[in-house]
């Protein structure tokens, strides 16, 4: 089958025709009614006016329009002059219908397993992309970036999911990602697939959807499962672009890459390392076209990127000074984050399963398969994120490196496939077995885990403990009052005391419950800490002083320290 041509793919016109078409409006559309719209309603309150930030993120939008839309014009005409010279592209080995089954069985308990975790307490990136983003709409989420907590089409997708639901919850705001990480199971079976056989397809499949790391990321409302569910995709576009090239494939890579881009920047460098493997093997003339094509759709990506992008240029340009390291207790790639990136190389990141990925990968390295190629370009990715974030001496999480996601899934897929291809009879039983414990272990570890930081059931807790007095929650904790939404909910005033409690002694000294006599009064104080082994040494010694502890409640955000301390005011 010859790579079609535009002439016979209107879907490919329609895709580069919109791209154009969408730049071009952008870059005509006035800088100020860009701002409007992107103006967030009360930044422009305690401003009085809209943000300069917002108004230099317009103004930028409007000329990387500029730029996208010659790119993609001129893109779209050499991606389909290159497709046109290129060879009748090759079929691949169609799934059976027992792997079907197979496939749906592991989408079926993917989905499981997200929604058992999609019932937890928000945790406090989650309650501050809510306050800060999401509850102000379509335009405020697209255009402010004044925390980093605004992943943008996860925002979006949890905004337009609470529209649908008819209100906040943790299941409207969560459904999306459980979608789109459902979604990366079918994903990671097609790269399986791609880069080996249907079976390895299969196993792929299963190894995503059990993943702890794939499995958590997408049971929250953050922008993480849109990073591994869309780096999945792109790993796949560019198997099928050095296999089977189509205009298709080059136009899915470039959107793919640009949604991974946009949910998280640092996804750019696994474009990067497939664009650097690309540029390599331009130097075989027997492939040479078809990397060039993967070069063009890396452009195409990075373009549509910039333009995803440019909205939020103005905060981050404002705000870059908040991501350095300005001491060596912050988090770098040789501190925990670094242990944690490790662990998770394997897919979990609280158990050495790096492990097991290190001997599936030696395996599937040894054997006849273009997985290797892959490989290869998401560890460039890596080593080039974390060359950049220490050149650039910022901060850096093991969850920013989620694009290496699905080179663990491909590793473990293409190698258990290998072990499969090798044994025969009772080694084959014992090959199985093996498999099945490590996906028992993959899906009882994500179910053994606490809460992520359990601020719900700390505000539970103080209504439980109030009995029939009046209490008053002070949060401690982070800039958003992120206690401050689930007391809400429960009827219970609150109040933050800056972060980690900087404004903790001077508003108790300033309570004048505090000075009341015993029976006198039905109100009660309660504090609740966030990030208990960080707070402020003053706000501790007044804890310390003046309330008495009721209860840890145990949370894993951030290896461990997602605890969430109780405390009432002695009376």
């Amino acid at each position: 089958m010859r790579p079609q041509v535009f002439s016979k793919d209107p879907l490919s016109i329609t895709i580069i025709a919109s791209c154009v078409i969408g730049c071009a409006l952008l870059a005509l559309t006035p800088t100020n009614t860009l701002a409007e719209f992107f103006a967030d309603p009360d930044r422009v309150q305690n401003l009085g006016r809209i943000p300069p930030a917002t108004l230099a993120g317009a103004l930028h939008l409007r000329v990387v329009a500029v730029v996208g839309a010659c790119v993609w014009i001129l893109g779209g005409i050499a991606l389909h002059r290159m497709l046109l010279k290129m060879p009748e592209s090759q079929r691949l080995s169609a799934f059976t219908r027992p792997a079907w089954l197979c496939i749906l069985a592991a989408i079926m308990l993917g989905a499981l397993l997200r929604m058992l975790h999609a019932r937890e307490s928000l945790w406090y990136d989650e309650i501050s992309a809510l306050v800060s983003f999401i509850r102000n709409g379509t335009g405020p989420i697209l255009g402010n970036w004044f925390v980093p907590t605004n992943h943008v089409p996860q925002s979006l997708l949890s905004w337009w999911s609470v529209q649908a639901f008819g209100g906040i919850s943790e299941w409207s705001l969560r459904f999306p990602m459980i979608a789109v990480g459902t979604l990366g199971i079918w994903f990671a079976a097609l790269l399986g697939r791609e880069l080996a056989t249907p079976r390895a397809g299969v196993l792929c499949a299963f190894a995503m959807a059990l993943c702890p790391i794939a499995v958590l990321e997408g049971a929250e409302a953050r922008g993480y499962a849109i990073v591994i569910t869309m780096s999945t995709a792109v790993c796949w576009c560019a198997a099928r672009l050095a296999h089977t090239p189509t205009m298709r494939s080059a136009l899915a890579l470039a959107l793919f890459g640009a949604l991974a881009t946009w949910a998280h920047p640092i996804a750019s460098f696994l474009l990067i390392g497939i664009g650097a493997i690309a540029l390599v093997r331009c130097f075989n003339r027997d492939v040479r076209a078809q990397n060039i094509v993967t070069l063009l759709a890396c452009v195409l990506a990075a373009v549509t990127s910039a333009v995803l992008l440019a909205p939020l240029s103005g905060d981050f340009l404002a705000t870059r000074a908040d991501y350095a390291r300005t001491h060596e207790g912050q988090l770098s790639i040789v501190s925990a984050e670094g242990l944690a990136f490790l662990r998770g190389i394997g897919g979990d990141w609280f158990d050495p399963y790096f492990l097991l990925t290190a001997f599936v990968l030696v395996l599937a390295c040894t054997v006849a398969s273009r997985a290797r190629h892959m490989l290869l370009a998401v560890a460039i990715g890596v080593l080039l994120a974390i060359a950049a974030s220490t050149c650039l001496e910022t901060w850096i999480y093991a969850r920013f490196l989620l694009f290496v996601v699905p080179a663990t899934v491909l590793c473990i897929g293409v190698g258990a496939d290998s072990i499969l291809a090798l044994t025969r009879g009772a080694r084959r039983t014992i090959a199985l077995a093996l498999l099945c414990l490590l996906a028992l272990a993959w899906i009882m570890r994500p179910l053994a885990l606490p809460p992520k930081q359990p601020i719900r059931d700390a505000v539970a807790r103080v209504a439980e403990s109030a009995k029939q007095s009046k209490p008053t929650i002070i949060a401690i904790g982070l800039p958003d009052d992120a206690v401050g939404y689930y007391a809400l909910a429960s009827s219970i005033p609150s109040r933050a005391s800056g972060v980690f409690g900087v404004d903790f002694a001077r508003i108790i000294a300033s309570n004048p419950a505090h000075h009341a006599v015993d029976g006198a009064t039905d109100d009660a104080t309660y504090a609740i800490v966030l990030y208990p082994d960080r707070i402020d040494a003053t706000a501790r010694a007044t804890l310390t002083a003046q309330f008495e502890r009721i209860d840890r409640l145990q949370g894993w955000a951030d290896w461990g320290a997602g605890d969430v301390e109780v405390w009432r005011q002695i009376r």
